[in-house]
């Protein structure tokens, strides 16, 4: 196998000027003899094939040591590995890779805030609706208004089913009774706690009275209406000794024989306040240490529905000599 390679430069250049000087002295037929010469310079037969090729001969005197520098060769086949770039071309991205591969992800919103900002605002409503209606309350219904009877009705009901209501009712050593039930239209509306406390404002949503066949003990169950405010929302303190007086009062009458009677003392201690707009319920227990025909002691409490004390009551009843009164009979 024979290689044919280019000389050197000066190799070449020292050629063409030996066949530029042969064609000079000799002759038109030496002309070709210079053209073979300079073909014969510019090429070399080789056997073999030569050496890698380096920008130094090994022997050179300037050449680097070949341990830090190693000579190029040539590659007869192009490498399978790409050459490695800066950029990467813009179809070797994966098709859900939409983001730079060096850009920072982006940074979720937090819902915090407004759930906070929400709550926030509701409690304020909330708050501030309370607080409207406790100090600038709808006007309490006129007493015999359409609406008025309509919430007394209601009223009426919703005491039919508590269960202190239907406990009694349904125990035969117990006898019940509504306020004023047996008092004429006109009689009842000249008295205070059935004309001017009257309706579904005072005291006339529900009011009915039981009494114990045996002991004498009574209790009464009443709701105080929205308009019997003292302070915003609660029972007026006056209100609350003036119904004692009556439930205290019908009980000692019914241990009297000419039963009627009038009040002689009444002491009340105010443990709690009562709320306007609910039920309540009194109790009266006639004591018998001392009790005669014209005298009673008669100790009441006024509870919520579910027994919390919040008013204590002792009262003392008489019938006065010289006064003839008229048997009370409700």
């Amino acid at each position: 196998m024979s290689l044919q390679l280019p000389l050197r430069g000066s190799s070449a250049l020292r050629c063409s000027r030996k066949a530029t000087a042969i064609s000079l002295v000799c002759s038109h037929p030496a002309k070709c003899i210079a053209r073979q010469w300079q073909t014969r310079c510019q090429t070399r037969q080789y056997s073999t094939p030569p050496p890698p090729k380096t920008y130094f001969q090994p022997g050179d005197s300037g050449a680097p040591d070949p341990k830090y520098f190693k000579p190029v060769e040539s590659q007869s086949t192009p490498s399978s590995t790409p050459p490695t770039t800066y950029f990467q071309p813009v179809n070797s991205q994966s098709p859900q890779d939409t983001n730079p591969p060096d850009a920072a992800p982006r940074a979720k919103r937090s819902l915090r805030p407004y759930i906070y900002s929400a709550l926030f605002l509701a409690i304020g409503l909330t708050i501030g609706g309370v607080a409207d209606r406790t100090l600038h309350p709808p006007p309490p219904l006129e007493p015999g208004s359409k609406a008025d009877i309509m919430r007394s009705n209601a009223i009426y009901k919703l005491a039919e089913r508590l269960p202190i209501v239907q406990s009694l009712s349904s125990d035969p050593e117990w006898t019940s009774q509504d306020a004023y039930a047996d008092v004429p239209e006109e009689a009842r509306k000249v008295r205070f706690t059935g004309g001017a406390l009257g309706g579904s404002r005072g005291l006339g949503g529900f009011r009915r009275s039981f009494y114990h066949k045996t002991s004498g003990e009574a209790i009464t169950v009443v709701h105080f209406g929205d308009g019997l405010w003292g302070f915003p929302k609660i029972t007026h303190g006056g209100l609350i000794a003036t119904v004692m007086d009556e439930v205290l009062g019908l009980c000692a009458i019914r241990q009297f024989p000419s039963k009627t009677g009038v009040t002689a003392n009444l002491e009340l201690n105010y443990l709690a306040p009562a709320m306007v707009g609910h039920f309540y319920i009194i109790r009266a227990i006639p004591v018998a240490k001392g009790m005669t025909e014209r005298k009673c002691f008669v100790t009441g409490t006024v509870e919520t529905v579910t027994g919390r004390i919040l008013v204590e009551a002792k009262g003392l009843f008489v019938v006065p000599k010289g006064y003839e009164l008229k048997a009370i009979t409700t």
